[in-house]
Order: C-alpha cells, then structure tokens, then sequence
C-alpha cells in the first residue's frame, strides 16, 4: 500500500474513532440521567403523554370507545367528542406514539390502568423509549450527514448543537411520554431512507410511505415534515424519482389520514381532518410574535440556537436544506400563532418545534461547512453560548425554578444566568405564605346561561407578605377548582385557573370564577376550591384541605382560615 493511500485513510480512521468515542459518550450520558433522574417529575405517563399512551390499552384490548378510560382522560382534555348515544367517546390525540410503544410496553400494561394507573413497567418503557429514540436520532443524522460529505467534526458538532440547544434533549427524558421525540425519530428516519440516495430501490420507496403514514399518526403538523424531505430529494435526483417519492408520501399521507377520518366519524359521528373538537383558530398568526419570543415559551427565548440557525439559513438561502427549514419553522410560527392554545400547554420551551431539529441539523452543517475557517470558529463559540442558555434555563425548568407555565421576565433571566442568584429564592411564595390566604364563599351561586357565577372573596392574611398578582416576576398564584360528585383523587380534574388579585397584607378582594355545566340540583356534586403556584406546589400538597361547597345549598365555606 501506497503512503498516499495510508495518509487518505488516516482522516477516516480518526473519524470513526470520534464517532465512536462520541456515541459511547453520550450512551453513558443518557443512561445516567435516567438512572439518576436528577428532575422531580413523576409518574413518567402524564399529561399528554396519557391521552397518546391510552391508545396501547385500547388497541391491546380491541375496545377503542374510550368513555371506559375517561377516569384517565377527562383530568387531561383528551376527550373531545363522543357518539350522539353516549357509548363512544374520542380521543383527540392520535395513536403512533402508541404504535410503537405497543411493541415493547404489551407484557407490562396494567390490567386495570382506571383503577391503578399505568404500571411501573409501562412508565419505564416510555422513559427509556424515549432516550433509545433520541439516541438513534443521532446515529441516524450522524449518518445522513457523513452521506453529504461533511467532516466528522461537522456532523457531530451540529447534531450535538440540537440536541442540547433545543428541547430535543428534555423532550426526550423529562418529558419523554409527550409525542415531540417520536416526530424527531420519524423526520430523521425518512430522512436517512431517501436524503442524499442517487435512486431509491423499491423497499424503500416502500419504507419511507410506512414512515410517513406513522409520522402522519403521530402528530398530524407532521405531513408537513414529510413534505419537506420529499421537497429535498426532489432538489437532488432526476424529476421521475422526485416523483416516485412524492407518490409515497401521497400514499402514505393518504392512507394515515383516512384511517383517523374514519375513527373520527366512528367515535363521534363526524368525520374531521381535525381531532380537536371544538378547538381552533381564533386569529391568524395573533399569536406568532409570541411563538418566537417570549418569556412565556418563545422558541427563540428559549431554545437561541433557532434563530441562531434561522439567520445562516438567511445566508445559504439558495440551498434546499436551508429553504426546507425556514419554511418549516415559518409554517409552524403561523400555525400555532393561529392557535387558540398557543403555547401547546405546559413545558419546557415552545415544544412544537421539537421534530424540526432534523432540519435544523442539516441547515446548520451545510452552512458550517460553507464558512472560511475563522468565521466557523466564532460560529462554534456563538452556538456553544446557545446551548449554555437552553442547559440552564432546562436545568431551572427541572429544578422547578421556571414554572411550567406564566414565567416571567425575572423568572427566565435569573434560569440562564451563570450565577447562583440568591432572589430567586425570594421570588416565590413560602408554603406559610399560601397558608395565611384565604378563600371564603359569598353571596348566592347565580344561573347564567349554560355556567355558573360563584362568587369569592379572596384574603392575603399575611402580616408581611405581598400578593403580587400575575405580572410582577413571582410565580403565578392561583384559584383552581373543580366539580366532583364523589371522593375523588385529590390531584385529579384541577383544569380551570383564575390568576389572584394583587392584594397588600390583610387586603380583601371579590372574584367571580365560571363553573361550566351541568350541575344537577341535590346530586351530592361538590365545588372544590385550592390554591397553586405554579410549578411549585398546591395548597392540598402543603396539608390544607379544598374548600368544599355542596352544589346549591345554602352555606358558606372557607380555606385557611388561619388565625
């Protein structure tokens, strides 16, 4: 063998070893976190990650009425219609991420998950499922990458930036049930079938609609991902393959959304693009300024590395990566800047944008790869600050420092400051604080159409400590409340909120809370009143019971009446 040839091949065996050493690295990593979970959050099964996970049960069971978990979904908002005769209720969260959990959750689920939840077995799946994913997320982008002729520093350099500068990381332990990891994982893998692949072979045209149908299962915001990597190959093989992939992505698009059509008009008797009932789109784009920058879930407040990406993919716009991605990140602005919950609920980061990381990835290398070597020096030291801010702003968030919704200006500077702040303690409430407010019922509950007006006088009965309301940097307080018609889990059915006035010490004020119907006369149903600061604590957490009134009688009732 030549000397020239030893010296070619001497690059490719230090890359493999980066590879290597890189992957061991972050297996290591990854499993220590889990081990470890260095986070209070528990079971791994919550929030949404229920309405997607009841699907395994349902499938397992061949029953997909839903109304016989609605113990399970109501406290969540998964249910979103039901059948004219009552006997089938829907979910509007789709079923892929159950697909796959199926596969390895089966021998564990709980036999009867209404009465005794989902089982340690299942929340354990679910946790480790979701780094597995993360981890072959990078194996599979590293992979794409090394395909497109950038360096192994490149590729594990810009992989590393999104998963650590977004919340691809978080989404992928933390909060790990939700459906954000399995997008990613779909993206990367229809990536890796036909990005940068001259002519494709039947099996895969055949794989990449399968990947498509499930992402479409997933998240159905996901046809769009699919769109874009048809969009990329497009721009990279001769027009009769474009097409062929496009028929795949049709056909696999196709097939996904009639299936969900279909459960649509079987659950709830009418067939709707749209799983969310009744939830919409009140403005367009009213809320996209938000979406980007925001102390309340700004994709660039929280996660830099976008905007960081977004601005070089400005630069490289001519390039099909770089158009994939702003026009990606664009359509998702508008979408959940049109939706009436723009924040998509609580978490860490504007979550919506999580799947798009794939993109990202590769509108990152592609411009790192174009700089002169000076300016992909101050590239690195720009993106490397960007993941610094996400990690400790993720670390806060995991701390419970950042509450899971309604942070504030103060609340978002003091998580990614490098500093231990010590007014960070300052900025929450004591449990002795929330002790001393007081809850008293007043005055007659009050028909008004289809609610009811309840009427509560609040008090700060703290001898020092301000109320400071919603805007003035400390964690929102607020009225919760609820309807039950028998003993209930006390951590259950809290959805309604009312942030709490401002109020002095000793200072009183009236709210009026709207109790939905129906509420039937002399059924024993019982209005519960508590106390939350979010992403702290609740008041029944802290030893304080619920104020409880009877529905309709003539009584009154108060919370923390403390002397």
């Amino acid at each position: 063998m030549s000397n020239s040839s030893s010296i070619a091949q001497e690059p490719s065996r230090r890359g493999v070893a980066l590879v290597a050493v890189a992957a061991l690295l972050f297996a290591a990593l990854l499993c220590g976190v889990l081990a470890l979970r260095p986070f209070r959050n528990s079971p791994d099964i919550r929030s949404d990650g229920v309405g997607y996970h009841i699907w395994a049960h349902a499938i397992a069971h061949g029953n997909l009425t839903f109304c016989n978990y609605g113990s399970l979904l109501k406290p969540v908002g998964a249910l979103s219609g039901e059948s004219l005769d009552g006997l089938r209720c829907k979910n509007k969260y789709p079923p892929g991420v159950a697909l796959l959990q199926l596969a390895f959750s089966w021998p564990v689920l709980a036999k009867h998950p209404t009465a005794t939840g989902f089982s340690v077995g299942e929340n354990r799946v679910v946790l480790w499922g979701g780094a597995v994913l993360l981890f072959v997320v990078t194996a599979l982008m590293s992979r794409v990458l090394a395909r497109r002729g950038h360096t192994p520093f490149i590729a594990l350099f810009s992989v590393g930036a999104f998963v650590f500068g977004t919340g691809l990381f978080h989404y992928s332990t933390y909060d790990a049930s939700f459906s954000h990891i399995y997008s990613a994982f779909g993206a990367a893998l229809a990536l890796w079938l036909v990005y940068g692949k001259a002519r494709l072979s039947i099996g895969r045209l055949v794989a990449f609609s399968l990947v498509v149908a499930w992402l479409y299962a997933v998240r159905q915001t996901n046809a769009a991902v699919g769109l874009a990597v048809v969009y990329l190959f497009f721009r990279q093989a001769a027009v009769e393959d474009g097409r062929r992939v496009a028929f795949s992505w049709l056909a696999g698009t196709a097939f996904s959304a009639s299936l969900l059509l279909a459960y649509g008009h079987y659950s709830s008797g009418r067939a709707s693009l749209s799983s969310y009932g009744a939830e919409g789109f009140p403005s367009f784009g009213g809320h996209a300024i938000d979406v980007l920058v925001s102390y309340e879930r700004g994709l660039f407040s929280y996660y830099p590395l976008f905007f960081v990406t977004v601005v070089l993919a400005l630069w490289r716009w001519r390039k099909p990566t770089s158009q994939a991605f702003l026009a990606l990140v664009g359509a998702f602005t508008l979408l959940y800047g049109s939706w009436h919950a723009w924040q998509l609920g609580a978490g860490f980061g504007h979550r919506g944008f999580v799947e798009l990381a794939p993109f990202g990835i590769l509108a990152l290398a592609e411009a790192l790869s174009a700089m002169s070597t000076t300016a992909r020096r101050v590239s690195v030291i720009l993106v490397g600050v960007c993941c610094m801010v996400t990690l400790m702003a993720m670390s806060a968030y995991w701390r419970r420092d950042l509450p899971f919704s309604g942070a504030v200006g103060a609340q978002y500077w003091q998580s990614i400051s490098p500093f231990p702040v010590s007014a960070s303690e300052k900025l929450k409430y004591s449990e002795d604080d929330v002790r001393h407010i007081r809850l008293a019922f007043e005055g007659p509950i009050q028909k008004d159409g289809a609610e009811w007006k309840v009427r509560i006088m609040v008090t700060n009965g703290n001898p020092l400590t301000r109320m400071h309301g919603a805007a003035e940097g400390y964690p929102p307080l607020r009225l919760s409340w609820r309807v039950v018609s028998q003993e209930k889990d006390i951590h259950k059915g809290w959805v309604d909120r009312l942030d709490l006035p401002a109020l002095a010490p000793g200072e009183s004020r009236a709210v009026t809370i709207s109790v939905a119907a129906p509420i039937q006369a002399d059924s024993g149903q019982q209005l519960q009143l508590a106390i939350v600061q979010e992403g702290m604590f609740w008041s029944h957490d802290i030893g304080v019971a619920p104020v409880s009134l009877t529905w309709t009688r003539d009584e009154t009732a108060s919370l923390n009446m403390v002397e």
